[in-house]
């Protein structure tokens, strides 16, 4: 089998092929019942589901399990 080497290789960091901050950012809000705010994009952007979930469960009191749900739920 005659191979190609490779040409190139793209790594989808939430923004290079379909732009989703804004929505996800809206689904936090949705979730948090709260407009976030510039002091809240560390623990919500660029972040794992369960990190933003566990901050949103210290900041509501409700579990983190069921707000990882809910962010997953939301968002799509």
């Amino acid at each position: 089998m005659n191979r190609r080497p490779l040409q190139a290789v793209l790594f989808d960091m939430d923004g290079t092929l379909v732009d989703t901050e804004r929505l996800w950012w809206d689904a936090v809000e949705r979730v948090a019942g709260r407009d976030l705010t510039e002091a809240d994009r560390p623990d919500v952007l660029g972040r794992p589901v369960e990190h933003t979930a566990a901050w949103l469960a210290e900041t509501t009191g409700a579990p983190a399990a069921g707000l990882a749900d809910a962010l997953h739920e939301t968002f799509a």
